[in-house]
């Protein structure tokens, strides 16, 4: 599924200030509750969230308690997909919207390493930019064996086949109004953030 909902009014560029989120905590500082639904709580910060999936009705990503999906050395939450009951997590979109239309979003994705590319869609300005506007490279914080040299960050959480660390930065001058994680494939994966800057 390629992502094309309708992108929410937004002002002019370069609105708000220097936020980063590591999604420990809410933007009013409160602690997050693990595996809870999440829209406006970081809104003051500049990031609005939702989700789309094909398979279930869950309009929000969550905050998960992520350490079995995680390296060793990661934070315990992260942002992904709406849960799906006892089996994982949702196939879907995670869509993240930003009302101050920041010129450059900087954040870390985890996922399979069988996938080739994690798919980031970034719009601005109402259209949908291309896809070499996010630039990936490894997140040197999650080498292979703890040695960030190893070319990909790449560990195995938990017993499960091998996950990727990508630091992944988005810039665009007119501003960023969206960036979609679309992680439905074929083959559908999940798609967990963490480490968000947003600059304005």
């Amino acid at each position: 599924m390629e992502a094309d909902p309708p992108l929410p009014e937004h002002g002019r560029p370069a609105q708000g200030r220097f936020e980063r989120i590591e999604f420990e905590t809410y933007g009013d500082g409160r602690p997050v509750r693990s595996n809870t639904a999440v829209a406006e709580e970081w809104r003051a910060l500049g990031l609005v969230l939702s989700f789309e999936s094909y398979t279930a009705d869950a309009p929000s990503p969550h905050v998960l308690d992520a350490r079995g999906y995680l390296p060793e050395n990661a934070s315990m939450h992260a942002l992904g997909p709406a849960p799906s009951g006892d089996l994982g997590l949702e196939v879907g979109v995670i869509h993240l919207d930003f009302p101050g239309r920041p010129r450059r979003v900087a954040f870390t994705l985890f996922g399979p390493d069988l996938i080739d590319s994690f798919l980031v869609i970034v719009w601005s300005g109402g259209e949908r930019l291309p896809e070499a506007t996010a630039a990936h490279s490894p997140d040197t914080r999650y080498g292979t064996d703890g040695n960030p040299d190893a070319g990909q960050a790449t560990y195995s959480p938990g017993g499960r086949a091998r996950f990727r660390a990508e630091r992944v930065v988005v810039g665009a001058a007119g501003g960023i109004d969206r960036i979609s994680l679309d992680g439905w494939g074929p083959p559908g994966y999940i798609l967990l953030l963490d480490h968000l800057e947003i600059d304005p």
